[in-house]
């Protein structure tokens, strides 16, 4: 007879924030710092996306927020399949389909949190918009957007990172270590 084994913990942690809000230089930076973690990136696939649909038929890119849902929804079709991931992206932390994905994947969760003021991001937006790639269409951060993912989840854990400051590794990660002990 075999024996039963303990399934592997499963850990997801997710990095939220408005756009602009340094969400992808904390989630790159946590990646490298743990590894084993797959790093899942909603602008990547994205970008990706666009270049396929516009090889195929220049026609067929006109929409980049349909591009960022796909984008979204491709990250919640993966998560699942990862034991270890850290989801980045500009969630829209108050829909109800976003937070239902959230609750259904089965997972140690864990939240860190992207904070920076409107008028910070939207000077940082600006910065980078003249050089994004093509499949990024909106040129200018708007209140509304920004609001879209100013929330956390607030379904887990959060860690909320001020990103008006240098980011500060260490304790971080310390942070979250605590809250999974385990790694």
């Amino acid at each position: 007879m075999l024996a039963e084994s303990t399934p592997t913990p499963r850990y997801a942690l997710f990095v939220t924030g408005p756009p602009a809000s340094g969400k992808s230089s904390v989630a790159e930076s946590i990646a490298t710092a743990l590894p084993g973690f797959a790093l899942l990136q909603k602008d990547p696939i994205k970008e990706a996306l666009y270049d396929a649909m516009r090889e195929s038929d220049p026609r067929a890119v006109t929409a980049s927020r349909l591009l960022s849902d796909i984008a979204l929804r491709m990250l919640w079709a993966l998560a699942p399949s990862s034991p270890r991931v850290i989801l980045e992206g500009n969630f829209r932390t108050l829909d109800p389909q976003e937070r239902q994905h959230f609750q259904s994947l089965r997972a140690n969760k864990l939240e860190v949190h992207c904070v920076c003021p409107f008028e910070v991001a939207l000077h940082r937006f600006a910065a980078r918009a003249a050089n994004r790639h093509p499949a990024h269409t909106v040129h200018t951060l708007t209140p509304e957007i920004f609001r879209e993912s100013q929330s956390p989840f607030d379904l887990s854990p959060v860690i909320e990172v001020d990103t008006t400051k240098p980011l500060d590794l260490p304790p971080l990660l310390d942070r979250i270590r605590a809250h999974w002990p385990g790694l």
